[in-house]
């Protein structure tokens, strides 16, 4: 399973591979993800889930839930 980052981001691109991890973890957002992958495929991709029902039902739950 991982994260993949783009490894471009202005922040990430001059950073030093030492540090590269923190910078991830502590400074960047949602910006930098490029996607997700678990058990060799991808579940989120270029910001659109696998599995596009995710989206609805997320917002069904929510509307049940009445947090917002």
């Amino acid at each position: 399973d991982a994260v993949v980052m783009k490894a471009d981001s202005p922040l990430v691109s001059v950073t030093a591979p030492k540090n590269r991890s923190n910078t991830f973890v502590y400074s960047s957002d949602v910006s930098d993800v490029l996607g997700t992958i678990s058990n060799g495929k991808w579940i989120v991709k270029d910001g659109q889930h696998a599995d596009s029902s995710i989206v609805s039902e997320f917002v069904k739950t929510m509307e049940r839930l009445q947090v917002r």
